[in-house]
């Protein structure tokens, strides 16, 4: 009788070991170390716009580093007048070189609106290279033909790497032209073949390029495939394609349609990439549902992120609250796959902000610890801090006039760690905890 329930006990012991395991495993739980802060370069950036006086004010709040930009400027004045407005507003210009390959670009006075093929007609090919690097010099990022593995190519991969080796030589072989950053192969998702084989090509042909360039047009629950094309381009590709040189790898279309007005996708893509080592990601632009005939890369909207009459959407606010985020960043002790989460401190505030976003599909709980504070130097000295606990809703293509107060709370710090567990967070928008 006491071997049997002593074999019971060591049973019902193990059993309960494993379900405690289970369930610790189970919890969601991020920690952040709150004892320094670092500055961290932004990689947002934005696709396509008409007028950059008119987005002036949410350039100033924004803070985008880069944007990419064609959308068929056939006047060199006007392309001009854009570059510089986004130089002196400190925004990297990546020119999209394939949409200004037009007949009316070589000739302003030409009415032939027809796309300069450069397998059927290298004369004006070569002549429109000329013109676009001695128009613009090294003042943009060239980014030599979008999405060729897609309709806005009509010739064949082949043909494309040598008109690709073309304008590369061509820009090379100009005045400067060696200290020129160009970009590829711009492909309209992570085509494994086809980039494999561009830079084979490259390797063979002696081009250079500096930074390797792919789209990421999915959702929010394509994160971990992002993660691993990521991975595979900088472990494979950098290392194999050491000729190259390529300095950076840039995702210039970011967030597919249907999620293209989520603030959540915005803060989960932009974390992802960051933590890939991405240096540029440039939200892509979309048809606008609600409105007739609206295309958010011919509207000036940035994007979507603007309504047509220029209030923002909640999208904006992601936007917003990642390049506040930028100057004083924490360190992230422990990461969770379940959620992208953003510690840092807002000097013109005095607190100690946290960006939560549940990427999971599911509402989940959090277990969130801010270790190692210095209260002095965040908190004067206190030990008894308030917070409010914000909440960024999806309104779609609605305007958010501010993010709206869900919690708030006090909590103590002890032996410099504080604890807050969050529940039952939703899956369509992005929480701010903000820390006094």
């Amino acid at each position: 009788m006491n071997r049997i329930f002593k074999i019971k006990s060591i049973q019902i012991f193990s059993a309960i070991l494993l379900f405690s395991f289970a369930f610790v495993k189970s919890q969601n739980s991020v920690v952040l170390d709150v004892s320094k802060t670092y500055k961290k370069e932004s990689i947002a950036g934005f696709l396509h716009l008409n007028n950059i006086e008119t987005l002036d004010n949410d350039i100033k709040a924004l803070k985008p580093k880069f944007w990419r930009f064609g959308n068929y400027m056939f006047k060199s004045q006007e392309r001009k007048d854009i570059i510089s407005g986004l130089i002196s507003r400190k925004i990297q210009p990546i020119l999209i070189m394939s949409d200004l390959c037009i007949y009316k670009t070589l000739n302003e006075n030409s009415t032939d609106g027809n796309r300069i093929l450069p397998y059927s007609d290298p004369k004006s090919y070569e002549a429109f290279v000329r013109k676009m690097y001695a128009e613009n010099g090294n003042t943009v990022i060239y980014d030599i033909w979008n999405e060729p593995d897609t309709g806005f190519w009509s010739g064949t991969k082949e043909q494309f790497f040598l008109a690709f080796k073309k304008a590369h030589d061509i820009i090379r072989s100009m005045p400067g032209g060696k200290d020129a950053v160009i970009m590829g192969p711009s492909c309209s998702r992570f085509y494994k073949e086809f980039i494999e084989d561009f830079l084979t090509f490259c390797e063979k042909n002696n081009v250079v390029v500096d930074i390797l360039a792919w789209h990421e047009g999915g959702v929010i629950s394509d994160i971990k495939e992002m993660k691993a094309n990521i991975n595979f381009a900088k472990e494979v590709w950098l290392n194999k394609f050491k000729k190259l040189k390529i300095k950076e790898i840039y995702i210039p279309e970011i967030i597919g349609e249907s999620v293209q007005f989520s603030p959540l996708a915005v803060l989960s893509f932009l974390n992802t990439f960051e933590e890939g080592g991405v240096s540029g990601a440039c939200k892509t632009c979309h048809d606008n549902p609600a409105e007739i005939g609206g295309n958010s890369c011919f509207n000036n909207s940035m994007d979507g992120l603007l309504m047509p009459n220029g209030k923002p959407r909640s999208v904006w606010f992601a936007y917003k609250l990642y390049s506040e985020s930028l100057d004083d960043r924490f360190k992230l002790i422990t990461k969770n796959e379940n959620f992208s989460v953003i510690g840092y401190y807002l000097n013109k505030n005095k607190s100690v902000n946290i960006l939560i976003g549940n990427t999971s599909g599911s509402n989940k709980d959090l277990n969130l610890s801010l270790k190692n504070i210095d209260v002095k130097k965040y908190f004067s000295g206190k030990r008894k801090l308030h917070y409010n606990l914000y909440f960024v809703e999806d309104t779609k293509e609605k305007e958010l006039k501010s993010p709206q107060l869900k919690q708030s709370e006090f909590v103590s710090i002890k032996n410099g760690v504080i604890n807050i567990n969050l529940k039952n967070i939703e899956s369509n928008g992005i929480l701010v905890l903000e820390l006094k």
